[in-house]
């Protein structure tokens, strides 16, 4: 059996979905700066990061595995990060 091997056009599509999601994060954390709320920029750059990682593996290998993906950036995170992140993202935060 074949792996599913996107066209260019799929892989494009992948890459301006999560890239539109980076750039959306980064303005939410710069907007949590500008507030002077550190624990959410934090969490949105962290989501830049993911996000970053998701569109270079699409733009590299085709379909990402999206949480094996996501598991291996996360478990590069400082622990004092990666508790408040996991908070933020249990409770209910949109996941664009």
């Amino acid at each position: 059996m074949n792996p599913r091997v996107p066209s260019a056009n799929q892989r494009a599509t992948e890459v301006v979905k999560h890239f539109a999601a980076a750039i959306e994060h980064l303005g939410r954390a710069l907007h949590a700066v500008e507030r002077g709320d550190w624990d959410r920029a934090r969490n949105h750059l962290t989501r830049v990061a993911e996000r970053a990682s998701i569109t270079d593996v699409c733009l590299n290998v085709g379909y990402p595995d999206a949480k094996a993906t996501l598991a291996a950036m996360r478990e590069r995170l400082p622990k004092e990060w990666a508790d408040p992140i996991a908070a933020f993202l249990a409770e209910g935060a949109s996941d664009v």
